[in-house]
C-alpha cells in the first residue's frame, strides 16, 4: 500500500504501546534489574504515575461522573529509561510497555526515523522485555490491547495565523454557520471517533481524532495538537500479533491525517507519493 508522505510534517511524538493482564511480581527491585538491560543505550531513569487500565467497548460504555477504584497495595510506578538526548524512551509498568520517539529541541522534520526504524526497535525492545520475564519467571505476558499514537503539533504558516482559522486546517469543521453568528471566533477543539472491524465486521478497536488548540511554551505562538490514536485488541496475544496491529493502525492514521487535513496544508507540508 502506497502511503503519502510529508517532507515537512508537523509530526511532535509516536507512542508504541502494549497491555497486559498485570505483573504482579513485577515490583520495583525487579524493574532496576530490567534497566541493566537497557542502560547502556537508555542511561537516564524517570518514575510517574501508573497509567489506568484501557479498553475498547462495544458498544461504548455509559460515561460516569465519578470513578472510584479500591487498591488493597500501594500503586506501582511507571519507570522510564530515556536515551541521553531525551528523544527515544522505553516506559514499562506491570501492566504495560511502550516506545516512544519524541523530536527533540533542534530537530527537524528529517529527523522523525520512519515508522519503519521505529517498529523495528519496538519489536526489539520488547523483545528483551518478554525474554528478561521468562527468565524471571513472570511468565509470557498475554497481550490484550494495542495502542499507537501520532500527535503533531500544527504551527502557523501561509495557511493560518490564529486559532480561529482551525477550518483552513481542518476543512470538515466549516465557518459557514459560524459566521452568521454575532459574535467573534476564538478557537475549538474536536474529537471524531470511528469503529474498526476485522474481517468478520466484528468491531475491535476505534481511531480517536482529538484537535486541541494550544500555544508554544517559549514564544507563544498558536499551535493545534492534532493526535491520532488506534487502540484494540489485537489477533492474538504475541508481539507478532501486535506488530501487525501496529502496521494495520500506521495505514489508518497516515490516511486519515491525510484525509483530515486541507490541501493548502498539504503544499506547506510538501506532500507527495499521494
Amino acid at each position: 500500500m502506497k502511503l503519502p508522505e510529508f517532507e515537512n510534517h508537523p509530526l511532535n511524538e509516536v507512542a508504541m504501546a502494549v497491555q497486559f493482564a498485570p505483573l504482579q511480581h513485577l515490583h520495583t527491585p525487579r524493574l532496576g534489574a530490567l534497566w541493566q538491560l537497557f542502560r547502556s543505550r537508555f542511561p537516564s531513569v524517570e518514575e510517574h504515575p501508573p497509567l489506568e487500565p484501557q479498553f475498547e467497548v462495544f458498544p461504548s460504555p455509559p460515561t460516569s461522573g465519578v470513578n472510584v477504584r479500591l487498591e488493597t497495595h500501594p500503586p506501582r510506578p511507571r519507570v522510564w529509561f530515556l536515551t541521553t538526548d531525551g528523544a527515544q524512551l522505553v516506559q514499562i509498568q506491570n501492566d504495560r510497555f511502550i516506545r516512544n520517539w519524541r523530536r527533540s529541541e533542534g530537530m527537524t522534520a528529517a529527523s522523525y526515523p520512519r515508522y519503519s526504524k521505529l517498529r523495528e526497535e519496538f519489536e526489539k525492545d520488547a523483545g528483551l522485555f518478554a525474554d528478561f520475564l521468562a527468565r524471571d519467571g513472570g511468565g509470557e505476558p498475554k497481550i490484550n490491547q494495542c495502542e499507537l499514537t501520532y500527535i503533531n503539533q500544527v504551527a502557523p504558516c501561509a495557511v493560518w495565523k490564529t486559532h480561529a482559522e482551525f477550518s483552513r486546517v481542518f476543512p470538515w469543521v466549516t465557518n459557514k454557520q459560524i459566521a452568521t453568528l454575532p459574535m467573534e471566533s476564538e478557537d475549538g477543539q474536536f474529537l471524531l471517533r470511528f469503529i474498526l472491524r476485522d474481517a468478520a465486521n466484528a468491531p475491535v478497536g476505534r481511531l480517536a481524532v482529538v484537535v486541541q488548540p494550544a500555544f508554544a511554551r517559549d514564544t507563544g505562538e498558536p499551535r493545534f495538537i492534532f493526535r491520532l490514536t488506534v487502540r484494540g485488541a489485537p489477533s492474538g496475544v504475541s508481539i507478532d500479533s501486535a506488530l501487525k496491529f501496529f502496521d494495520a493502525g500506521h495505514a489508518m492514521i497516515v490516511k486519515a491525517f491525510d484525509a483530515l487535513t486541507s490541501a493548502e496544508m498539504h503544499a506547506a507540508w510538501r506532500k507527495k507519493n499521494a
